[in-house]
């Protein structure tokens, strides 16, 4: 796993991701984990709990098998965040009041049913979310973030195996996303997690990007 402190010029509490970090994100052949700026400062002791960054895909179902599979050795919950956002603005709308709201509400279902699916299929106890929002800043802020919060997400389908991809959606997610994230390269099999509590993303000594 790679591990990178935010970027200069970073918001307190965000996630910045400058070049370095960027081109992992984008081919890096390990997991990248990244931490927002300022969590040296406040990290808790250890991870509480895993929040799945899920979408209905293969690559999505693979990494909440085995962040499930970590947080039963650490008894800790999971959690399964799925962001359906606006992605067109139809001028003088609202996401409450225009034709895409149906399109979007279809999504919304399609998402609470595939998450539903591999909860049923992984471990009943895994909790699901799926938050509809004009933006990722909003549905993270919708989000009920805990201090000792890990996210978690996987890589693009587009992306080729073994290699960091991050989607489109991931990548607003992880802009706006307040805790610690991984990012997961497509094949999850072969990685390790167990070092990835929050004194290992200190960032002492770990890459500036």
């Amino acid at each position: 796993m790679t591990v990178l402190g935010p970027c200069r010029g970073a918001l307190t509490g965000r996630i910045g991701i400058g070049s370095i970090a960027s081109s992992l994100l984008h081919g890096g052949e390990t997991a990248v984990s990244l931490a927002p700026e300022g969590f040296r400062q406040d990290a808790p002791e250890q991870v509480g709990r895993l929040v799945i960054g899920f979408r209905d895909t293969q690559e999505s179902r693979a990494v909440v098998a085995t962040a499930q599979a970590i947080a039963a050795r650490r008894e800790i919950p999971v959690q399964l965040l799925t962001a359906v956002l606006r992605t067109t603005w139809i001028a003088g709308s609202t996401l409450r009041g225009d034709p895409e709201r149906a399109v979007l509400d279809s999504l919304e279902q399609r998402e609470r049913a595939a998450q539903s699916q591999v909860i049923a299929a992984t471990d009943p106890a895994i909790v699901g979310d799926v938050i509809q929002a004009d933006s990722a800043e909003e549905a993270c802020g919708a989000f009920s973030w805990r201090p000792d919060d890990l996210f978690v997400t996987a890589s693009s389908r587009y992306g080729p195996l073994r290699r960091v991809l991050l989607g489109d959606t991931a990548h607003k997610l992880l802009r706006a996303c307040p805790v610690p994230a991984i990012v997961m390269p497509r094949e999850v099999e072969d990685l390790e997690l167990e070092g990835a509590d929050p004194e290992d993303l200190d960032l002492e000594g770990a890459d500036p990007d």
